[in-house]
């Protein structure tokens, strides 16, 4: 029952689901459990952002086992960085800013981007 009574009450007969919906969710959340995103929402955002493009989202093709952690973990993993490859690759030339766009999304600290940057001397379009 709604708490303020000038709102509306729906029953679930009044609510319309598109039929694609299931297939989308169940999809989404193989892809969440997959790539095991350190920011969910951000992730999550960056992911339906990508398909409402057409574009490639940022999926890992499986689950990663866990490393031993060591005090020198980046982040960085080769699913990850196969996800960067399958976002970017086909493009001959991308923006340095595209770039920092899809490591955002993959929640990867921005000092890493920075000094990959700095030690490859890329700037503009690479």
């Amino acid at each position: 029952m709604p708490t303020n009574p000038d709102e509306p009450y729906y029953c679930s007969q009044q609510i319309n689901i598109p039929p694609s919906l299931p297939d989308i969710l169940k999809q989404f959340t193989k892809a969440a459990i997959r790539t095991q995103p350190k920011d969910v929402l951000a992730w999550s955002a960056a992911y339906f952002k990508d398909m409402a493009k057409g574009e490639t989202p940022p999926v890992k093709e499986r689950l990663e086992m866990p490393v031993a952690t060591q005090k020198t973990d980046t982040g960085l993993t080769p699913g990850l960085l196969r996800v960067l490859n399958k976002q970017l690759g086909p493009k001959k030339t991308v923006s340095l800013s595209l770039i920092e766009e899809k490591w955002a999304d993959l929640a990867l600290p921005k000092e890493q981007f920075d000094d990959l940057v700095r030690i490859g001397s890329f700037g503009g379009e690479v």
